[in-house]
């Protein structure tokens, strides 16, 4: 039960969808915020905290209840020495993943412990897509998670994580 949350939407009530084109993994219906200056920045990112949903369990009084990311594309305007105007562009994705929790010993029942099994095992997922990198194996899983779908771009190729 992967659910996408737009915690920058005003409206709720906007499905979201995740579509692949080809430039990568594309979030139908997500919210943008263009920003001018640092400040703004973190204007959006205070709000779109704000709107994060935690609960309190056994553990930990704040538990997310949900990974986030908040994702910054930054195009940036050069003219070459040939008077062409270039738009290079660079992506930073800051990634707050939800803690793995054992069920039993945080005391989630019902919707938190299926919350909790849908935070393990993409928690999972996420390590099976690392291990496949590290070892250069064939077939990296990054479908069997929309978490590892949306940081695929991240992930592989020639990021820096």
């Amino acid at each position: 039960n992967e659910e996408l949350t737009d915690l920058l939407a005003f409206d709720d009530t906007n499905r979201l969808r995740l579509l692949e084109d080809k430039s990568g993994v594309v979030v139908q219906n997500l919210e943008d915020a263009i920003v001018k200056s640092p400040a703004e920045i973190y204007q959006v990112l205070d709000r779109g905290t704000a709107k994060r949903r935690t609960a309190a369990t056994l553990l930990n009084n704040r538990s997310s209840r949900s990974h986030s990311i908040f994702t910054i594309t930054i195009h940036m305007k050069e003219t070459t020495a040939a008077g062409e105007d270039v738009v290079k562009v660079g992506k930073l994705n800051l990634v707050d993943l939800a803690g793995s929790e054992n069920i039993s010993r945080s005391g989630a029942k019902d919707g938190r412990a299926r919350e909790a099994g849908s935070i393990n095992q993409s928690l999972l997922t996420l390590g099976r897509v690392i291990t496949a990198l590290v070892e250069h194996s064939g077939h990296v899983p990054y479908r069997d998670s929309k978490l590892t779908r949306l940081l695929r771009d991240s992930l592989g190729g020639r990021t820096k994580t």
